[in-house]
């Protein structure tokens, strides 16, 4: 115990509302001094003793026994004193500072509550909605497809403040869940059936009104099944109206050749869409659609969507 050992690190202790993590400056010497100390009175015994004085020392060992072991308890118990009066505060939040050699399991993060995160039950487990992850939809066959797109960046979950974590789903009902639910509403991940905007579709009921325009490859209806889209052709594109309320249109600009759906619940596109201001869009070939919204005429609800 005389050598210099490593500085060692006391328990983390709580004290007034803060975290105290002491410092290195206690060494196993000071322990070795102390103990030193407390020993030297208790074990001296003189040279000149005659045979009946060290039979008294005998008979009186498990007290002087017992008086040394209380000796090093209590010189134990000074040692941690004096090493918490050096301990270095830590406050809590973000941005405290930490001594070196510190766990930084004491570190917190202040995480921001407004951001939201939505999930969908997938195969008995929560992730994350392909739409709030930027992908297309549905989440289909295994946890990272998305759209038939395969990303492990498509495993996702939410956490209870709003943010995401990334390489696992969660289980319904946990970590802040509600009972046998996931977090969030997972509702925008779908077209509604009545409150999207009535956009022209390639997903016709037969005798639903249809229209068609020279050039462009295929015939259009509107969502609503009801009222007939007006058609223009532009150049290479052309543009799709149908009526969206009192007064309102809803305007599909899309290329004449490869033109976006919307909708997508029929084959050939209803494999992965792309979720955009409330409608479903998709493309023949099922890969992403490059979609925008359009500057249009007051009341109008214009989109513009290409396949690549």
């Amino acid at each position: 115990l005389g050598s210099e050992v490593r500085p060692f690190l006391s328990p983390p202790i709580v004290a007034g509302g803060q975290a105290m993590v002491a410092s290195a400056a206690c060494s196993w010497k000071e322990v070795g001094a102390e103990l030193d100390s407390d020993m030297e009175p208790l074990m001296e015994v003189s040279s000149g003793s005659d045979l009946e004085s060290v039979e008294q020392d005998v008979a009186a060992g498990p007290r002087v026994f017992r008086g040394w072991i209380l000796a090093v308890v209590g010189s134990l118990a000074v040692l941690l004193v004096i090493c918490s009066a050096r301990a270095v505060p830590l406050t809590r939040g973000q941005g405290a500072q930490i001594p070196a050699g510190a766990s930084q399991l004491w570190q917190t993060r202040t995480l921001d509550s407004a951001s939201k995160c939505n999930e969908v039950l997938f195969q008995g487990l929560c992730y994350r909605t392909c739409t709030d992850i930027g992908a297309m939809e549905p989440r289909q066959l295994v946890a990272h497809n998305c759209g038939g797109q395969y990303n492990d960046d498509n495993i996702q979950s939410c956490r209870e403040d709003g943010t995401f974590i990334k390489g696992t789903g969660k289980a319904p009902g946990i970590e802040g869940r509600p009972w046998g639910g996931c977090f969030g509403d997972s509702s925008s991940s779908v077209q509604h059936p009545t409150k999207a905007p009535n956009m022209c579709t390639m997903d016709c009921d037969s005798g639903a009104p249809t229209a068609s325009a020279e050039g462009v490859s295929h015939k259009f209806c509107c969502a609503d099944q009801k009222s007939k889209p007006t058609i223009m052709k532009n150049g290479q594109d052309f543009t799709c109206s149908c009526p969206n309320g009192l007064m309102k249109s809803a305007v599909l600009k899309t290329p004449a050749q490869n033109p976006c759906n919307t909708g997508c619940s029929r084959p050939p596109t209803n494999g992965a869409y792309s979720m955009f201001q409330g409608n479903a869009y998709c493309c023949i070939d099922l890969q992403k659609p490059d979609l925008k919204m359009l500057v249009g005429k007051g009341g109008q609800h214009n989109v513009g969507c290409a396949c690549q």
